[in-house]
């Protein structure tokens, strides 16, 4: 069953080209562990209800939860992460099971 992680990102004020650098460390590491991105990094949230106020939100699917757990484990992403940690960015992660092929079945 698919999986999916869900990135609050707040760059604050984090240079471009320390965005971009984190951005192509992180990419690549994503997609050799099954995950495609389902909103483009970068992209503006609009909040429709309640307080949550993300600046930008960025939404990764993998075919399942080990997966997304491999991925956020390994040392190639460990140390993409580094290059964001350094500055006063702040991420909010969060890692999400996927409703299963047959939403029949699928717990309300």
């Amino acid at each position: 069953m698919a999986a999916y992680l869900v990135v609050d990102t707040d760059w604050k004020d984090t240079d471009g080209e320390t965005r971009a650098a984190f951005g192509r460390a992180a990419q690549p590491v994503i997609a050799a562990h099954g995950g495609k991105f389902l909103t483009p990094p970068g992209t503006n949230a609009e909040p429709l209800e309640g307080d949550w106020q993300p600046p930008i939100v960025t939404i990764i699917e993998f075919p399942d939860v080990e997966s997304a757990k491999r991925l956020w484990n390994s040392p190639e992403f460990r140390a993409a992460a580094e290059i964001r940690r350094a500055t006063n960015a702040v991420f909010k992660i969060v890692l999400v099971d996927g409703a299963p092929a047959d939403r029949s079945t699928a717990a309300s």
